[in-house]
């Protein structure tokens, strides 16, 4: 929590459990979501990222 970075593929997240991801085909997911679109926007200084999709940054 509170940590920096950002979410993979476009920020899109798949179930991961229909029969569209099941087969290798998570563009054509019954229940997928993004960022800015299925949920709050992306413009505030701080949005919540599902663990799935997280791609955190390195301290330096």
């Amino acid at each position: 929590m509170g940590d920096r970075g950002g979410g993979e593929r476009g920020s899109v997240a798949v179930c991961g459990s229909c029969p569209f991801c099941l087969t290798g085909r998570g563009n054509q997911c019954e229940n997928w979501g993004a960022l800015g679109n299925t949920t709050a926007g992306t413009m505030a200084e701080y949005v919540v990222v599902p663990a799935k999709i997280w791609c955190g940054f390195r301290r330096r």
